[in-house]
């Protein structure tokens, strides 16, 4: 079931953030099958993290959306940022740490700004006002009373302002090529009461 699939994404994206942290607190450098078993499991994790983001069915919408948010966390932790001089570590990271690097590729890219769009900005999700909100199914719809509706639609606004900034910091840090903010801008006026802050910042 896509809840225990759920539960899995969020056990592997700890563990994984966990090792690294590990390892970046070593009094010495790692030896390169520590690293290179990490890269492993991160490469790996990151192939099946891009299986589940391609999933289309409207079941697995809440797997879509574990994935996106894990494969946004883990392109930042797992970035060239990692070979960079730290005050706080304790070895040269730039000769042993490379393995480490994650720089994706054009396909996982296209799904971040898939989900993106469908989840932000599509008009499911910006419909967050009348009697139908679009987002719920039709025993919401119609059992919710007025205030239900309205929290579930402030709830709804704030996980999908949440997800677009992790997307937007991904083009900040240069984790994912610029052409890939153009979703972004195209939608920017047609958003603006709901994203602006996020976009322009």
């Amino acid at each position: 079931p896509a809840a225990i699939l759920i539960e899995a994404i969020k056990i592997l994206h700890s563990q994984l953030q966990w090792n690294l942290m590990v390892m970046l607190a070593l009094p010495n450098a790692p030896t390169p099958e520590e690293v290179e078993n990490l890269a492993k499991l991160n490469n790996e994790f990151m192939n099946i993290l891009g299986f589940y983001l391609e999933q289309g069915h409207e079941q697995l919408k809440e797997l879509r959306e574990a994935a996106y948010i894990s494969t946004c966390d883990l392109l930042l932790d797992f970035s060239p940022a990692l070979i960079k001089d730290s005050p706080l570590s304790k070895y040269d990271r730039s000769t042993c740490l490379e393995p480490l690097i994650y720089l994706g590729n054009d396909e996982i890219f296209h799904q971040l700004t898939i989900f993106v769009q469908i989840r932000c900005f599509s008009d499911d999700s910006l419909n967050l006002e009348g009697d139908n909100v679009n987002f719920l199914n039709a025993t919401e719809n119609a059992c919710l009373t007025e205030d239900e509706k309205i929290a579930k639609c402030l709830e709804r606004q704030h996980e999908n302002r949440s997800l677009l900034t992790g997307l937007c910091k991904l083009i900040i840090y240069r984790r994912i090529p610029m052409e890939y903010s153009s979703i972004i801008f195209a939608n920017y006026l047609r958003t603006f009461a709901n994203f602006s802050d996020i976009i322009r910042h």
